[in-house]
């Protein structure tokens, strides 16, 4: 029984070690990073009733994050970015 149960506990530490370098490739990938970030705006564009907007999205891990090209107006039409 307790073999059985370290061999579980081994495989779902595995497993997440796995999702995490998986996490970890994809963001280093262009076309993934334009993927999220157009789901992002897409989500806050319905949700708030903005329209946002933007142009480059960079993922340096671990610690970096760019935008740029970001336009982003409320509903009654001011600028907020």
């Amino acid at each position: 029984m307790r073999k059985r149960v370290g061999r579980v506990i081994t495989i779902l530490l595995l497993a997440f070690i796995h999702f995490v370098v998986l996490i970890f490739l994809l963001l280093q990938s262009g076309k993934f990073q334009s993927f999220v970030i157009t789901k992002v705006v897409d989500y806050f564009a319905q949700e708030y009733e903005l329209k946002l907007s933007i142009q480059k999205f960079d993922v340096k891990l671990p610690a970096k994050l760019g935008f740029s090209g970001v336009y982003l107006e409320d509903q009654t039409g001011d600028t907020l970015l």
